[in-house]
C-alpha cells in the first residue's frame, strides 16, 4: 500500500524535511497494528531559478544620463557577463556595473544621451544564475527613451536697441538662472553683469542687461552648461544666436564755455556734444544783450567740438548762446532739450585760465583713489575757499566736506575733502560756484560743473566651504559660498581625491554666490579629498579673488563592519631574524593604533620575561609600524608576544577582536654533549619545542597526550644544560630536546622523522629528526635552529 503526502503550499527550497508516522497504522486484512512509529528525513535543494523584479527606468526620462537599476528577487552571479545596455546602434552604453548586496545592480552609462534616443537594457539568462546554479527561466528585456526639454523661442533678433535678452523653453527648468551660463560679446569683446531672472512658470529666462550692451554692435549670445528639470535631473545644453544693435542715445551738449576775453571786439565760445550731429548751425541761436548777434563757426576737424566766434562784443555786454532741442546726431537721435549758457563780459577783461579738474570729467576711479576733489588754477586766485561754493551729490543725495587751499609760484590748489569715503559704483557730480577775485582785486563769477564715476574695485572672498548634509557620504554635496556673484564657479574649482584629480559633478547655485557641488564619480570610505578654488575667479566687474581656498576632508563611510588585522608581521607562530620593530596591517582606516598604549609588548629568553617600549608610526595602506625604544632590541631565541587592543575605526566600532599574537627570534648555538643511550636498541629523536609553549613547562609535559607518561618507560626525554645531558627538563621554546623510545619488547610510540645519515653532525629541521642510536659514549654536535613546528604527534 502507498500513501502520498502532498503539501497544500509545497515544500521550501534548501530545507531539512523530517516526516514521521505515528498512530494506529495496521493491515487491512489482518488488523495487525505496525507496533511503532515510522520517521526520516531528508534535504530539499534550491531549485528555482532567479527573476528581474525591478528594471528601471522605464518609459520616458528627461535626463542624459540616468542610472539604469536592475533587481533580482535573490542574489544572483554573471551580470557583470549577461547584462547589456544597448542604443539604437547596438553600441554598448555600459561603463560600470556595481552591486553591495549581489540582488540591485547599478548601471553607469559611458556617454550622455541625445533627445529622442532609444536605450534597450537587456539580461541574458544563459549567463545570469543564483548561488545554487540555477538560471533565469528565459531572457530579459527592457529600455526607455530619452526627452529633454528643447528651446521654443529666444530675443531679441535683427537690429534693435540695447535691450534684455530672453529664451523660453517647451518644459520647466533650472540652470539658465545662473549668470554663467550666459555668454555675450558684443563686436568679440565680452559683456559681464546683469541679473537672470526665472519666469513664474519656470519656462522663460531673462537677462537683464540694461545699459551694458553698446550700440552699433554685432552681438552674439550663446546659453551652456547643465540644465536640470523639476526632478533634479541634469542634461547638458547648448544654444546661439546673433543680432545687431542700432544707435538708440541722443546727443548730449557737454560743454558751453569762454574764457570772456575780447579780442578785436570778437568773443569765442566753445559747444561741445557728446557725439557728432548734423546741420549744428541750424540749430544755434546767438544773442548779445537780447539782441540777435553776428557770429561764425568753423567745422571742426572732429564735429564735436565747435568754436563759435560772436562779433561786436564789447565789455559790460550779455551774450546768450543757445542750441534747441532739434539737433540730430547721424542716427537722427534728436537733442531732446534746449541748452542755453550766458556770459557776461565784465568791464576789466580778466577771465583766468579753465581750471584743472581731478578728478577728470567722465573718469571711472577705484573709491581708494579719489580721496579728494580738486581744482587748480595757473596763477593766484580766491572766492572758493567756502564750503557752500561746493556741491558734491552722489547718486543724487548731497556730500559733506571740508575745503582746503593751497598756493604756491605756480598758482592756486582748491581740495575738497569728503567727511566719508566714496563708496563702490557711485556716479558724483560736483558744481564749484562762487565769485573768483586775482591778486589784483580783480573779479569774475565762476562756475565749474563735471561728473565722475567710481566702480566695483573689491575683490570677491570666500565666506564659508563646507559639507551639506547628505545621506551618502561617498559621493559628499560640496557648498562654497562668497561675498558677491561670481563668474565661471566651475572652470576655477579643482577636486583632487587622494592627490588625483576627479571631474566635477553637477554645479548648482541660484544667485552665483551660493555654490553647491559633488564629485563626478563616488568615493570610496577613507578617500582624501581636497576643494581647490583658484586665486583667479572674478565677480563681474572683473575683479579677481587673488588667493587660493583649499578646503580637505575624508570620505568616512559606517557600513556596520568592524575593523580587524590583514596581517602581522612577524607572522604568528614564525621564526623572525630578528630587528626592531613589529606590523599590523588594519582591514580599514583606524583610530587609536598610533598610540603607544594600545600595544603590548613582551618577551621571554632563558625564562626570563621583559616588557618593552616603543613609538608607532603610521605607514600607507592602513598599516602601522611598533619600532622598539631606542637601545632596544629582541634576542636570539626570544619568544615575543604581541597584543593590540583600544583601536577603532573612524565611525566607533572597535576590534572584531583584540589582536595577539607569538612569534620567536632565531637561534644558532652551538651545542655538544655526550649521549648515553638509555635503550641501546632504541630510535633516538631531535625536536624543537614550539614558540607558545607557556613558561616553565617541562619536556614530559610538552608530549605527555602523544607519548605518554615518562613513568611508562616507553621513552625518555633530555636536553643539555651546562654541558650536561638533564632528564625531563624545564624547556625553552625553540631549543632541541632528545627523546629516546624503547624498540622491544614494549611497543614504541608512534613516532617518525626524516632519517640522518650522520650520527655526529646532526642539522635539525622542523617536525621530528630521527637520528638513529648513537655509539655508547659518542659525543653528538648539533645546532639549536628555532622553528616552527607544526603537529608533533
Amino acid at each position: 500500500t502507498i500513501f502520498t503526502f502532498r503539501a497544500t503550499s509545497g515544500l521550501p527550497e534548501s530545507a531539512a524535511i523530517d516526516v514521521s508516522l505515528s498512530g494506529n497504522i495496521a493491515g487491512l486484512s489482518s488488523g495487525i497494528s505496525l507496533g511503532e512509529d515510522y520517521s526520516w528525513s531528508f534535504q530539499t535543494l534550491d531549485c528555482v531559478g532567479p527573476e528581474v523584479v525591478r528594471c528601471e527606468p522605464s518609459g520616458t526620462v528627461t535626463i542624459p544620463n540616468p542610472v539604469v537599476v536592475v533587481a533580482f528577487d535573490q542574489p544572483v552571479r554573471g551580470v557583470e557577463a549577461g547584462l547589456s545596455v544597448e542604443d539604437q546602434a547596438s553600441a554598448d552604453l555600459v561603463a560600470s556595473i556595481t552591486t553591495t548586496d549581489d540582488v540591485e545592480y547599478r548601471v553607469i552609462l559611458n556617454r550622455n544621451l541625445s533627445d529622442g534616443e532609444a536605450v534597450a537594457v537587456r539580461i541574458d539568462a544563459s549567463e545570469v544564475t543564483d548561488t545554487s546554479g540555477n538560471g533565469m527561466a528565459a531572457d530579459h528585456e527592457c529600455g526607455f527613451v530619452v526627452e529633454l526639454p528643447v528651446l521654443s523661442d529666444w530675443s531679441p533678433t535683427g537690429s534693435v536697441c540695447p535691450t534684455n535678452l530672453s529664451v523660453t523653453f517647451d518644459s520647466p527648468v533650472f540652470g539658465p538662472e545662473s549668470r554663467s551660463a550666459w555668454h555675450v560679446t558684443a563686436d568679440g569683446a565680452g559683456i559681464t553683469g546683469g541679473v537672470v531672472t526665472r519666469s513664474t512658470d519656470g519656462r522663460t529666462f531673462t537677462l537683464g542687461l540694461g545699459d551694458l550692451l553698446p550700440e552699433s554692435a554685432e552681438v552674439a549670445v550663446s546659453i551652456d552648461g547643465s540644465i536640470r528639470t523639476p526632478d533634479g535631473d541634469p542634461f547638458d545644453f547648448t544654444h546661439a544666436w546673433t543680432f545687431s544693435t542700432r544707435d538708440c542715445t541722443a546727443p548730449n551738449v557737454v560743454e558751453c564755455s569762454s574764457t570772456g576775453t575780447l579780442q578785436d571786439g570778437s568773443l569765442v565760445v566753445v559747444v561741445e556734444v557728446d557725439e557728432p550731429v548734423q546741420a549744428f548751425g541750424d540749430h544755434v541761436v546767438v544773442r548779445t544783450n537780447d539782441l540777435d548777434a553776428s557770429w561764425t563757426y568753423a567745422i571742426p576737424p572732429t564735429p564735436t567740438r565747435y568754436e563759435i566766434q560772436v562779433q561786436g562784443v564789447e565789455p559790460g555786454d550779455f551774450v546768450q548762446v543757445a542750441v534747441d532741442q532739434s539737433l540730430a546726431d547721424r542716427s537722427g537721435n534728436l537733442l531732446g532739450s534746449d541748452h542755453t549758457c550766458e556770459f557776461e563780459i565784465p568791464l576789466d577783461p580778466w577771465m583766468p585760465n579753465p581750471p584743472v579738474r581731478i578728478p577728470g570729467a567722465g573718469d571711472a576711479l577705484c573709491p581708494n583713489e579719489v580721496t579728494s576733489i580738486e581744482l587748480q588754477f595757473d596763477e593766484g586766485v580766491s572766492g572758493l575757499e567756502s564750503a557752500g561754493s561746493w556741491s558734491v551729490r552722489t547718486d543724487g543725495d548731497g556730500r559733506l566736506g571740508q575745503v582746503a587751499v593751497e598756493r604756491n609760484a605756480t598758482g592756486t590748489r582748491y581740495v575738497w575733502t569728503p567727511d566719508r569715503p566714496f563708496g563702490e559704483r557711485e556716479t558724483i557730480e560736483v558744481t564749484v560756484e562762487g565769485a573768483l577775485q586775482n591778486d589784483r582785486g580783480q573779479e569774475v563769477p565762476h562756475i565749474s560743473t563735471w561728473g565722475f564715476t567710481t566702480r566695483d574695485c573689491t575683490a570677491p572672498s570666500i565666506v564659508d566651504i563646507d559639507l551639506s548634509a547628505t545621506t551618502d557620504p561617498t559621493v559628499p554635496k560640496i557648498r562654497v559660498e562668497f561675498t558677491e556673484p561670481v563668474q565661471a564657479f566651475a572652470d576655477h574649482v579643482t577636486i583632487e581625491v587622494d592627490g588625483a584629480e576627479v571631474a566635477l559633478g553637477q554645479v548648482g547655485t541660484t544667485d552665483d554666490i551660493r555654490f553647491e557641488f559633488t564629485p563626478a564619480q563616488v568615493l570610496t570610505d577613507g578617500a582624501d579629498v581636497s576643494v581647490i578654488v583658484d586665486g583667479e575667479i572674478e565677480d563681474y566687474a572683473s575683479n579677481p579673488m587673488g588667493v587660493i581656498w583649499e578646503f580637505q576632508f575624508t570620505v568616512v563611510d559606517d557600513d556596520g563592519s568592524c575593523p580587524s588585522a590583514v596581517s602581522v608581521a612577524p607572522a604568528r607562530n614564525s621564526i623572525s631574524p630578528g630587528g626592531r620593530e613589529i606590523r599590523v596591517t588594519f582591514s580599514e582606516p583606524v583610530v587609536g593604533a598610533d598610540d603607544p598604549d594600545s600595544w603590548y609588548v613582551s618577551g621571554v629568553h632563558n625564562s626570563v620575561e621583559k616588557i618593552y617600549s616603543g613609538t608607532v608610526v603610521p605607514m600607507a595602506n592602513n598599516q602601522y609600524r611598533f619600532v622598539l625604544s631606542e637601545g632596544s632590541a629582541f634576542s636570539r631565541g626570544e619568544v615575543v608576544r604581541v597584543h593590540v587592543d583600544g583601536v577603532e575605526d573612524r565611525v566607533g566600532n572597535p576590534l572584531c577582536e583584540p589582536i595577539s599574537w607569538i612569534f620567536a627570534l632565531e637561534r644558532q648555538e652551538q651545542v655538544e654533549a655526550p649521549i648515553t643511550p638509555l635503550f641501546p636498541e632504541g630510535r633516538y629523536f631531535m625536536t624543537t619545542i614550539p614558540v607558545d609553549v607557556p613558561v616553565g613547562t617541562r619536556l614530559s609535559q610538552v608530549f605527555a597526550a602523544s607519548l605518554g607518561t615518562m613513568g611508562e618507560m616507553t621513552w625518555r626525554g633530555y636536553g643539555v644544560h651546562g654541558g650536561h645531558l638533564v632528564e625531563d627538563p624545564v624547556v625553552v621554546a625553540g631549543r632541541a630536546y632528545w627523546i629516546a623510545t624503547v624498540s622491544a619488547p614494549a611497543e614504541p610510540p608512534a613516532l617518525q622523522g626524516r632519517q640522518h645519515q650522520s650520527l655526529v653532525e646532526v642539522a635539525l629541521e622542523p617536525g621530528w629528526c630521527l637520528v638513529g642510536a648513537p655509539n655508547p659514549g659518542a659525543n653528538v654536535r648539533w645546532s639549536d635552529v628555532l622553528v616552527s613546528v607544526g603537529d608533533e604527534a
